[in-house]
């Protein structure tokens, strides 16, 4: 099992341009691209830490990993910003990477358009417009994904707490290729949950006063204004059935490159189909120019 004892990157340390591509794995099925970060002279893992968000959600079981979908809302708007503003810019280094590379990379999908599963996904919660990532908490003979409780407690999945703060470290592993579209996987390494501490108002009732009209009348009433708070962001549209937020990369006519077929302990690795299940794409689609191929 791999060791992650080093400090992960913050998020304005990681130059994205840093991201190398370095070994192709694939079956009659997908298609793994496994990627690295070059820190000067070295290849290492790209591993970030997030800002404390919110964890409004049960994990749901899918037999061998359970996925946990968490909003990107936090005790920090600044922060919570600055992650929002790295994922969409992480999701628009994939797509132009996945351009330059197009002929390696989808010799297993048809001709013409594949869809992109983006980072963040959308939300159908209107209390939470930034959106969700989705991580999947795995647990196999070569990684496990160390949960816990106050960074101190290990924990099981089953025992995530629903109402609660959290905080990731995430490794951006590898680009998955299916015939349903492709994307990043985020391998969560370490979750760490703080339940949220109920306030108790320890107030009494007291008795009605003679004196409540002269009061309402020393509240101004604002209606007049006309003021709304609660404004929708025309640019948030979301998926009633998943919340999925999906791209379109257009690509030439492929030409199949020999790609070797992973031996049986490859497999093994191929197992976690990170994009199982991405079948349906919303109406967010965006189309890409066609860029020119890099040899």
């Amino acid at each position: 099992m791999s060791n992650y004892t080093l400090e992960p990157y913050r998020i304005s340390q990681i130059d994205l341009d840093n991201i190398r591509y370095t070994r192709i794995k694939s079956n009659d099925r997908k298609k793994v691209i496994y990627l690295k970060y070059q820190d000067k002279k070295k290849l290492k893992n790209l591993v970030f830490q997030t800002p404390t968000l919110i964890n409004i959600n049960n994990p749901i079981d899918n037999g061998n990993y359970y996925e946990l979908d968490i909003p990107l809302k936090g005790q920090n708007t600044y922060k919570e910003n600055k992650l929002i503003n790295f994922l969409d810019s992480l999701d628009k280094k994939i797509l132009y990477d996945a351009k330059m590379n197009s002929h390696k990379w989808f010799d297993i999908v048809n001709e013409g358009t594949v869809n992109y599963q983006k980072i963040i996904r959308n939300s159908i919660d209107d209390n939470y417009e930034n959106g969700m990532i989705r991580i999947k908490i795995l647990r196999t003979p070569e990684f496990e994904t160390i949960l816990q409780i106050n960074n101190k407690e290990r924990i099981s999945a089953d025992n995530i707490p629903q109402n609660s703060w959290v905080k990731m470290i995430l490794e951006c592993y590898a680009i998955w290729v299916n015939q349903n579209g492709f994307g990043l996987f985020m391998r969560p390494v370490l979750v760490s949950f703080k339940p949220k501490e109920e306030v108790n108002y320890n107030y009494n009732f007291i008795d009605e006063s003679d004196n409540e009209n002269d009061e309402l009348d020393n509240i101004i009433d604002t209606a007049a204004e006309n003021t709304n708070i609660f404004i929708k962001p025309s640019n948030i549209i979301s998926d009633d059935s998943t919340g999925m937020t999906t791209s379109q990369l257009e690509f030439p006519k492929i030409i199949n490159t020999d790609v070797n077929n992973t031996t049986s302990s490859d497999n093994n690795e191929l197992e976690i189909d990170s994009g199982s299940g991405y079948t349906e794409t919303s109406s967010e689609n965006t189309v890409i120019d066609n860029l020119p191929l890099k040899n």
